[in-house]
Formats: C-alpha cells, sequence, structure tokens
C-alpha cells in the first residue's frame, strides 16, 4: 500500500481488467476518447508534477494526474501569476483528501469544495476520479462529467 493511504479501504479489483471497479465499467462501446487524446487536444492538462509526491508535494499522488482545461483556466487564472501555484495546490491537496475518504468508502470518485473565485462564486464544487490512467479532477459542471 502505498504510504499515507494506510488504513484505507481497498476496493475489490474488477474481474475483467484488474482495475477499480464501476457499475459502467464494462458496456458496450460506441466511441472512445484516449487520457492521452484528451492530454494532447488540451482538454485535459497534465498537472503531474506539481501533484507529486516526489517533488514536496504535500498530500502527494503517486500516479498521473490531470485537470479539465476549464478547471485549470480558474486555478491559472491569467494576470495573476504569484497565485496559480497556491489555488493548484490547494486543488491538489483537497483532492487527495477527498479520494483517500472515497476510497474507504469503496468508491473511486468524489466531490469536494475548495474555496476558489471565479466569476462571481467564490465557492467551487470540484469532482476528483481515479481509473486506470491516473486521477482527474474538474469542475462539476465540466461537460461529460
Amino acid at each position: 500500500m502505498e504510504p499515507g493511504w494506510e488504513g484505507a479501504a481497498v476496493v475489490p479489483p474488477c474481474e475483467v481488467c484488474g482495475g477499480p471497479h464501476s457499475e459502467s465499467d464494462h458496456d458496450e462501446v460506441i466511441s472512445s476518447y484516449s487520457r492521452a487524446e484528451a492530454l494532447a487536444d488540451g482538454v485535459l492538462v497534465d498537472v503531474t508534477e506539481w501533484a507529486s509526491a516526489e517533488k514536496g508535494f504535500m498530500g502527494g499522488f503517486t500516479c498521473p494526474v490531470a485537470m479539465t482545461a476549464k478547471l485549470w483556466d480558474a486555478v491559472e487564472r491569467k494576470g495573476d501569476p504569484n497565485s496559480t501555484r497556491g489555488r493548484a495546490h490547494d486543488v491538489l491537496f483537497l483532492a487527495s483528501l477527498a479520494l483517500r475518504g472515497a476510497l474507504r468508502r469503496g468508491t473511486d470518485r468524489a466531490a469536494f469544495a475548495v474555496l476558489m473565485q471565479v466569476g462571481r462564486k467564490k465557492k467551487q464544487i470540484l469532482r476528483a476520479v481515479m481509473d486506470g490512467d491516473g486521477v482527474t479532477i474538474g469542475m462539476r459542471d465540466d461537460p461529460g462529467w
């Protein structure tokens, strides 16, 4: 078990693919869009280095981590570069706590709140999902979520 995850419930692996199990994992696939394609197209932004336990991030991840482009735009907030790293840290740290709680509940996804100004709203509800490719974090109203 990864350091810092002691005491977390273990989700039984899927009998078909061996990964975390979800109710809709093995429905008929009509089309697919891979994580690599989403990263290449700019739909997802790779934040693995900032989220990495190896890079000294408090509460860090040991797997690839991406944010949706919409969330990254809110985190990066053009014209305010000094706070980008701080907002990213807040999102990543809270996502790590939420996902640890999700593991204890036997699920691979979590919703959590973060205080971050986006337009007129100060409180954002975000979602984090673990899958075979890593962790993806996005805003509640991101398309496809």
